[in-house]
């Protein structure tokens, strides 16, 4: 594996200017999460350190929330339908906009992708993905999954008896 990688994604579609991201080394990950005022604007972030030798197992899922997918299309209905008496045509066109916009990204929130890191602690650390970021959730747990692997490789001692042996063979030979 390289040296270091990192996956970014986005965390919600209203604020598709703030990001996640992974950062992967060797030995270990990085998760970094951006914290927001009103949901709407970055002031700093939290960060996760992941140590390889921690991890267990990692997973992804996808789900369908029929809650929010219903919830999301009464709020367009809401915005698309709704009559606002004594506004003239600006102020009910954004607010109509606004109500669209959320009730979109609700609708699109409902179809979800989880990626689950499961630590020798035992802890599970959830993190959601949209649907259009879900390629981002495979490549993640396969990256993950191959540090697992290669940090088994390294610690498998049949293996490195074996490598000892044919060495010490070919030697003599």
């Amino acid at each position: 594996m390289e040296d270091a990688y990192t996956i970014s994604y986005m965390t919600s579609l209203l604020t598709f200017y703030i990001k996640s991201e992974f950062s992967f080394s060797r030995n270990m990950i990085v998760f970094k999460r951006p914290n927001t005022v009103l949901r709407f604007f970055p002031v700093g972030a939290t960060q996760s350190s992941l140590p390889v030798t921690q991890l267990t197992s990692v997973s992804t899922s996808f789900r369908f929330k029929l809650g929010s997918f219903l919830l999301g299309w009464i709020v367009v209905a809401v915005g698309l339908f709704a009559r606002i008496e004594g506004a003239t045509f600006w102020p009910r066109f954004l607010i109509a906009l606004v109500f669209v916009a959320v009730g979109a990204a609700e609708v699109i929130k409902a179809f979800e992708t989880t990626l689950t890191i499961q630590a020798t602690s035992y802890k599970d650390i959830n993190i959601s993905f949209f649907v259009f970021e879900k390629d981002k959730a495979y490549r993640i747990e396969s990256l993950i999954n191959r540090l697992i692997s290669e940090r088994l490789d390294d610690t498998n001692m049949t293996d490195q008896t074996d490598r000892l042996v044919d060495a010490i063979k070919g030697l003599k030979g």
